[in-house]
C-alpha cells in the first residue's frame, strides 16, 4: 500500500494569447464549494481586443459593465465584446494612458488622464471636470469618490479634496508623510469616514481636518475597507486590522512576505478573503488558511475588483487583465497524485473517501487530499476495470483476473473473491445490498452475469443457459425491476427470477444503451449514441438536439438531489430538469433549457470513457463524480446548477446606414434611411457564449424574434412612424424576465411624407381629378350636342322626304287612280272594266302604303299612341274594300311611349303580313285587332274566324310570311305567339317590351307558343 499526501496544485498554459489558470483542490463537505480555495483565470491582452496590455484599473458601474483603464485609454467590456473609447487628442504629445479611474453615483466615470486634469465620461463622451481649472499643473495619481460625492486625489505630495466647487490641499502641513512621491490609498469605513493611508501615515478625516491614527504602521502603508465594517492597514512590516475596537495584528515578520514587495492596493472579495497586489512578486491571496501566492499573466498586478457575479479583475502591467472565477469543479488526476491523468471507474463510500479505478489499472483512494494505492496481499496488483462500494462499504474491485474486495475502511489487504470468467466489466449494487457483476472474454465471447447475495454467489441463467450476454450497464427500479443493457444492444429485464427482452436493438430510440439510470418516481432513463430516452410506464421518449439537448452521445447519468439530471457527453457535461424533460413528453414544451459545462468553467476537453460501470456516482452527502478521460471531476451539483439572478439588456448602439448615432430616447431615425441596427448587450462574466437573447419592434414586429446568441438586430426600410424596441435577455437555462430595455424612435418622413406635402398633393390630385371630370364632362356634352343636331338634322331629313313623298309621288298617285277611274267609266267591255278596276283598287292601295310610309318617316309619329291610331286606321282601311269585316279595340288606351322607327316598321310590316294571311288563306269574315299596353309589354292581337291551319307544319313551310314575322319579332327582343287550329281560326299575338327600340340581339331567341 503507498500513501502519497496531496496538495492542491497551481497549472498555466500560454494559448492563442489567452492565459489558462487550473486549480486542483480536495473535496469538501456538504454545502460548500468542492474546492473553496482555489480559482482558475482567463486572461485578455491586446490579441483578444484589449488596446494595450499595461492595466491601470478595472471598476464595474452600476449596470454591471466592466472599464478598464489602460495605457491605450478608456475600454468596456460586457464580457464578450471589447468597446474602446479613446481620449480626446489635445495636442500630439497628448498621452492616452488613464492612470486611475472611479465611478460617481450617478454612473459617469471620473478619470485621471496622464496628460494632466481630471476628466468625466457619461452617455459616450468626455467632458473636462470643473476642477481641473484650479489643479493647476498638479500630477495626480490617484483617485477617490467618497459615498457622499466628494473627490479625493493624490499627488505624491499632497492630497486634494474637491466638494462644493471648492479644492482642499492637504499636505505635511496637516500631518501628511513629508516623503515626495507617496502613493496614497483612501478607503470608507462603516461610519462613513474617509481614510487616507500613504508613506509612513494613516488617519481619517473629520470636520476639514485630517486625524493621525494614534498606532504605529509602518512604511510604504495601503490602506483598504473591511467587510467588518472597519479598514485592512497594510504595511512593509505588518497587516493589521483596524475597528472600532482597536487595532488587530493579522501578519508580520517572515509570516508577511507580501509587505516587502511594493504593495500596490489591498482588496476584500465578497467572502472575506483579502487580496494583495503588488509590483513584483504578483497576486497574493490571504484567508483563514493563510497567504497563497495565486499565479497571473504578470508579476506587476496594479489592482483587483471584483464583479457582481463574483468573478475577480486582475489589472496587470503587460499581462493584460485576468479573470479570476472561483473553482467549482474538481479535477483528480496525475496532478493531485494520482498515478494516471484517466480514470476509468469512480465509486465514494459513506466516510466520503473516493474510490477510483485509474487507466493503468491501479486503485486508488483519495480522502482529505491523501492518496493511497491499493494491491492484493503478497502479489502483483491485476490491472483494476472498476470500483463498486456497496451498503456496508466494502470497496469491490473488479480486474482482469477476476473479482477481488477491499473491506470496510481500506484496514484490510485487498482479497480475490471470484476468479471466474474474466475480466470483470461491470459492477452494480442493488437497493438490497445484492452486487451485480459482469464478467466477460470478448475474444472467446464467454459471458456471465452473477449475483452476490449474504455472500453467496448465484451466476444467472436465461433459456436454461448461463447468461451469456457482454453487459453495459445495469440499474434497478422502485418496484424491483433489475434492468440490463447489453452490447447487442437489447435492453433486458430480470424480475422474479426471469429475464424478458424489453426493448431490442432496432427498436431503441438511442441505439446500444451505454447510460441506465432508475429515479425514485419509477422511471428508467437510457443513453445512447442518438440520445436520452426516457422509459416509463411501458412507453419510450427520445430527448436530443430537437429537443435541446447540447449532445446526442450520452455516456453517463446521475440525478442529484434537486430533481436535475447531469450528463456526461463527448463535449463535456451538461445539466437538465427532469420536470422539463417530463413537460417535453407530456407535449406541454417543446424545448429544455440544458445548461452546459466545459472550457468556461476550467473544464476544456472533458469527455468520458464508453463502455465499463461505475463510471459516475452520487456520495452520500449529495456531490457527484464523474470518472473522464482528464481524470475524476467533482462537484456540487446545488452550487454548480444555483439559480442564476435575472440578466439585465442593454441597447448601447444604434447605426444608421452603418454610421453611428447618439442613442438617445427618443431617437429620431432620419428620412429615407435603408437601414438601422440595433446593438445590444447583457454584461455577464461567467458564461457570456451561453447568454441568450430576444426582441420586438413594437409597431413593426408581430412578436418575440428569437435572436439566439445574436446581439443585432437589423431592420431595413422602415415606414414613417414612432416604434419601441423591446430586448430581454437570459442565461441558458434562464427564464426571460417580464422586462427588459426599451427604446422608443421615431423614423422621420421626408418632405414628401409631411401633413403639408400630403394635403399639398392631395389637392393637386383632386384638382387635376376635378380637371379631367370636367374636361370628360364638357367632351360628353358637346358630343351629346352634336349628336342631338345630327338627330335633328335628321328629322329634318325625315320630315322633308315625307312632305316631298305626300306631295309628289303622293299626288301623282292619286292622279293616276282618278284616271283609272275615269277610264273604267268611259271604256267597254266587261274584260277592260275589270282590269280598270284591278288598277284603281291598287293604286290606292299603293296610296295606302306610301301615306304608310310617309307617316313612319315622319319624326312626329315616333310615339306609341300615334302607332295604335295609326294601325287602327289602316287595318279599317285595308279592309274596306273587301268582304272582311275589322274590328279594332283598344288604341285609346296605350300610352305615348318613345317607339323608335325601326320598331314601327318591322311592326306595321308584321301587320301587314298578318291581315294579307286573313285575306288570302283564311277564307275570314271578320278579323279583330286588340292592342293592349300592361305589365312593361306592348301587345298586338290579330285573331280572324277562318278556317285555321297546322302552326307546327307551317314552320317548316316553304312559305316566308309566318318566318318574317317570327324574324321581325325576334330584332325587336319580343315574343309571337301563334295559336290555331283546323276549322277553329287563327290568333297572332305579338308581345314587344316597353319602350319599343330598334335593339337588335346577335343570336335573338324566339319565344313561339302554339295552340291547336
Amino acid at each position: 500500500m503507498l500513501v502519497m499526501r496531496c496538495t492542491p496544485v497551481l497549472a498555466g498554459a500560454w494559448r492563442a494569447g489567452v492565459i489558462l489558470i487550473t486549480a486542483l483542490g480536495a473535496p469538501c463537505s456538504r454545502g460548500q464549494t468542492v474546492s473553496p480555495a482555489n480559482y482558475y483565470g482567463k486572461s485578455w491582452l491586446v490579441d483578444d481586443g484589449l488596446p494595450h496590455n499595461t492595466i491601470t484599473r478595472v471598476v464595474q458601474d452600476q449596470r454591471a459593465y466592466l472599464w478598464i483603464a489602460s495605457s491605450g485609454g478608456l475600454t468596456r467590456f460586457d464580457g464578450r465584446d471589447f468597446r474602446d473609447y479613446p481620449l480626446p487628442v489635445t495636442s500630439p504629445e497628448a498621452s492616452f494612458t488613464i492612470r486611475d479611474v472611479a465611478v460617481e453615483k450617478s454612473g459617469a466615470l471620473l478619470m485621471l488622464p496622464a496628460s494632466g486634469g481630471m476628466m468625466r465620461f457619461e452617455n459616450g463622451g468626455f467632458l473636462r471636470h470643473p476642477a481641473s481649472g484650479v489643479l493647476g499643473n498638479r500630477t495626480l495619481l490617484n483617485l477617490f469618490i467618497e459615498p457622499q460625492g466628494a473627490v479625493w486625489l493624490g499627488t505624491g505630495v499632497s492630497v486634494l479634496r474637491w466638494e462644493d466647487e471648492k479644492l482642499r490641499v492637504f499636505d505635511q502641513n496637516s500631518g501628511l508623510s513629508n516623503r515626495p512621491g507617496v502613493r496614497y490609498t483612501f478607503a470608507s469605513d462603516s461610519r462613513g469616514r474617509t481614510w487616507i493611508g500613504g508613506g509612513d501615515f494613516v488617519g481619517w478625516y473629520r470636520n476639514g481636518q485630517i486625524i493621525p491614527l494614534s498606532a504605529p504602521a509602518g512604511s510604504s502603508i495601503s490602506i483598504a475597507p473591511a467587510r467588518s465594517g472597519g479598514i485592512w492597514i497594510a504595511s512593509a512590516e505588518q497587516l493589521l486590522k483596524w475597528d472600532e475596537d482597536g487595532t488587530q495584528l493579522v501578519k508580520s515578520g517572515a509570516a508577511w512576505g507580501p509587505g516587502r514587495e511594493n504593495i500596490q492596493q489591498l482588496f476584500e472579495d465578497s467572502t472575506g478573503a483579502l487580496w494583495i497586489s503588488t509590483r513584483r512578486q504578483g497576486l497574493f491571496r490571504l484567508d483563514d488558511e493563510g497567504i497563497t501566492p495565486v499565479p497571473t499573466s504578470h508579476q506587476q498586478v496594479n489592482g483587483v475588483a471584483e464583479d457582481t457575479e463574483g468573478n475577480l479583475w486582475v489589472a496587470t502591467d503587460g499581462g493584460g487583465v485576468t479573470r479570476l472565477r472561483r473553482q467549482r469543479f474538481v479535477v483528480l488526476n496525475a496532478g493531485a497524485g494520482f498515478p494516471d491523468d484517466i480514470s476509468v471507474s469512480v465509486t465514494a463510500d459513506s466516510t466520503g473517501a473516493l474510490w477510483c479505478a485509474s487507466r493503468n489499472g491501479q486503485v486508488v483512494r483519495y480522502h482529505n487530499g491523501e492518496v493511497r494505492l491499493f494491491s492484493p496481499e503478497g502479489g502483483d496488483m491485476p490491472a483494476a476495470t472498476g470500483v463498486c462500494a456497496d451498503h456496508e462499504d466494502n470497496i469491490w474491485v473488479g480486474t482482469d483476473q477476476g473479482l477481488y474486495l477491499i473491506p470496510a475502511g481500506g484496514v484490510k489487504p485487498m482479497r480475490l473473491v471470484d476468479a471466474g470468467p474474466r475480466p470483470v466489466r461491470t459492477m452494480y449494487v442493488g437497493r438490497n445490498g445484492d452486487m451485480w457483476v459482469a464478467y466477460g472474454e470478448t475474444a472467446g465471447d464467454n459471458y456471465r452475469l452473477a449475483r452476490f447475495h449474504e455472500g453467496k454467489m448465484d451466476v444467472l441463467r436465461m433459456d436454461g443457459a448461463f447468461f451469456h450476454k457482454h453487459v453495459i450497464a445495469i440499474a434497478e427500479d422502485t418496484k424491483g425491476s433489475v434492468w440490463i443493457s447489453a452490447s447487442d444492444g437489447e435492453l433486458l429485464e430480470y424480475r422474479d427470477g426471469k429475464f424478458s427482452v424489453r426493448v431490442r436493438r432496432e427498436a431503441s430510440p438511442c441505439g446500444r444503451v451505454d447510460a441506465l439510470y432508475a429515479d425514485e418516481r419509477g422511471g428508467v432513463w437510457l443513453g445512447g449514441v442518438r440520445g436520452l430516452v426516457l422509459m416509463e410506464e411501458g412507453r419510450l421518449q427520445l430527448f436530443t438536439r430537437d429537443q435541446g439537448l447540447p449532445d446526442d452521445l450520452i455516456t453517463q447519468i446521475l440525478e442529484d438531489e434537486g430533481g436535475r439530471l447531469w450528463l456526461c457527453t463527448r463535449r463535456g457535461f451538461f445539466s437538465v430538469a427532469v420536470e422539463e424533460l417530463k413537460a417535453v413528453a407530456a407535449g406541454r414544451a417543446a424545448r429544455v433549457s440544458a445548461i452546459t459545462f466545459g472550457r468556461e468553467e476550467g473544464l476544456p476537453g472533458i469527455s468520458a470513457p464508453m463502455g465499463g460501470h461505475p463510471k459516475a456516482w452520487r456520495s452520500r452527502d449529495g456531490l457527484l463524480w464523474f470518472a473522464t478521460n482528464r481524470g475524476v471531476v467533482g462537484f456540487d451539483p446545488a452550487i454548480t446548477a444555483a439559480a442564476q439572478p435575472p440578466l439585465p439588456a442593454y441597447i448601447d448602439q444604434v447605426l444608421v446606414d452603418e454610421k453611428p448615432v447618439p442613442v438617445a430616447n427618443p431617437l429620431q431615425v432620419p428620412p429615407r434611411s435603408h437601414q438601422v441596427e440595433f446593438r445590444f448587450s447583457a454584461p455577464t462574466y461567467a458564461a457570456p457564449e451561453k447568454v441568450r437573447f430576444r426582441y420586438q419592434l413594437v409597431g413593426f414586429d408581430p412578436g418575440w424574434i428569437e435572436a439566439g446568441g445574436e446581439r443585432s438586430a437589423n431592420y431595413v426600410r422602415l415606414p414613417p412612424g414612432g416604434y419601441t424596441l423591446r430586448v430581454v435577455a437570459r442565461h441558458q437555462a434562464g427564464v426571460w424576465p417580464d422586462s427588459g430595455s426599451t427604446l422608443a424612435f421615431v423614423v422621420l418622413p421626408a418632405w414628401w411624407q409631411r401633413w403639408w406635402a400630403r394635403g399639398f398633393l392631395l389637392a393637386g390630385f383632386t384638382g387635376i381629378v376635378v380637371w379631367l371630370a370636367r374636361y370628360w364632362s364638357h367632351r360628353r356634352l358637346r358630343a351629346h350636342l352634336q349628336r342631338l343636331e345630327h338627330e335633328h338634322a335628321l328629322e329634318k331629313e325625315r320630315a322633308r322626304i315625307a312632305r316631298d313623298l305626300h306631295d309628289d309621288l303622293g299626288g301623282s298617285l292619286t292622279q293616276i287612280g282618278l284616271l283609272a277611274d275615269r277610264l273604267k267609266r268611259h271604256g267597254s267591255g266587261q274584260g277592260m272594266s275589270h282590269a280598270l278596276g284591278q288598277l284603281a283598287w291598287r293604286t290606292r292601295r299603293l296610296a295606302g302604303d306610301l301615306e304608310s310610309i310617309v307617316w313612319t318617316v315622319s319624326p312626329k309619329n315616333n310615339t306609341l299612341d300615334r302607332l295604335a291610331a295609326f294601325i287602327a286606321q289602316y287595318v279599317i282601311g285595308f279592309c274596306r274594300d273587301t268582304s272582311v269585316r275589322a274590328v279594332v279595340h283598344g288604341e285609346e288606351t296605350i300610352p305615348a311611349v318613345p317607339v323608335a322607327p325601326d320598331a314601327q316598321h318591322h311592326l306595321l310590316a308584321g301587320l301587314k303580313e298578318a291581315l294579307n294571311n286573313v285575306l288570302k288563306h283564311a277564307q275570314a269574315k271578320t278579323v279583330t285587332v286588340t292592342m293592349t299596353a300592361d305589365h312593361g309589354e306592348f301587345v298586338l292581337q290579330i285573331a280572324d274566324d277562318g278556317i285555321g291551319f297546322d302552326p307546327a307544319a307551317s314552320e317548316h313551310s316553304e312559305r316566308n310570311g309566318l318566318n318574317n314575322m317570327r324574324t321581325r319579332v325576334a330584332e325587336m327582343s319580343g315574343r309571337i305567339e301563334i295559336i290555331s287550329a283546323q276549322g277553329r281560326g287563327a290568333k297572332i299575338v305579338l308581345r314587344l317590351p316597353l319602350p319599343i327600340t330598334d335593339r337588335i340581339t346577335k343570336n335573338p331567341k324566339l319565344s313561339i307558343h302554339r295552340a291547336h
